[in-house]
């Protein structure tokens, strides 16, 4: 789903019915780019639109996963928790 006019950029899968975006990130390499990136397309999303995305699931590979539930990911992930928007990663 393209989250705004002109952007070229996609999230990979919205579930309208509970607003919750799903972003994969299957390889090991950049997970943390991709995630902030995510993040950014998720809240530009938002910006373009009535009903609000109030999640983003971001799926990776466990190590990336790993590293992002702590120190900076975390930090960030309970930030925007605050503010609305729950960020979960998982690792598969």
């Amino acid at each position: 789903m393209s989250i705004g006019q002109g952007l070229n950029e996609k999230i990979d899968l919205i579930d309208h019915s509970v607003r919750v975006a799903y972003e994969m990130k299957v390889s090991g390499k950049n997970a943390d780019h991709e995630f902030y990136k995510d993040i950014f397309k998720v809240l530009i999303y938002n910006q373009h639109r009535a009903k609000k995305l109030k999640g983003l699931v971001f799926i990776t590979e466990q190590d990336g996963a790993a590293k992002l539930n702590k120190r900076l990911g975390k930090a960030v992930q309970e930030l925007l928790a605050r503010r609305g928007l729950d960020i979960a990663v998982k690792g598969i």
